[in-house]
């Protein structure tokens, strides 16, 4: 129901019945690229803590192997700007150790960076 919520473009909706889903059972899982299309949708709509509930669901029901690189890189950097440093360095970690990409690489390095010079670590 989520998927074709998202094929109609009906992003609130979607989120809505993802929502009822995982309330209904917290270790649902969700085929193919479902939490990531939607955890991108809310990024893109500024719905930042509705995109690190569905990213952080779909971290939490899957393998890390199984989770591609670049959600590891939004939840570290969304957690960066909610000031929730502690999950932000170990999101942005995951991302270190499996992008493959040498520029973004550096770049998560640079926010890490800033995390450790940060006094507001938590």
């Amino acid at each position: 129901m989520v998927q074709k919520l998202l094929d109609e473009k009906d992003f609130k909706g979607a989120y809505e019945e993802y929502l009822r889903q995982i309330e209904s059972n917290a270790s649902a899982s969700f085929q193919g690229d479902v939490e990531k299309t939607l955890g991108e949708e809310l990024l893109r709509a500024r719905e930042m803590d509705k995109a690190v509930l569905v990213l952080e669901h779909h971290v939490a029901t899957r393998s890390r192997k199984e989770v591609e690189p670049e959600i590891f890189f939004n939840l570290g950097y969304l957690h960066f700007l909610k000031r929730t440093l502690t999950k932000s360095k170990r999101y942005l970690t995951y991302f270190v150790e499996t992008e493959k990409n040498p520029a973004y690489i550096a770049r998560a390095k640079k926010i890490l960076e800033k995390i450790k010079s940060s006094p507001a670590q938590n």
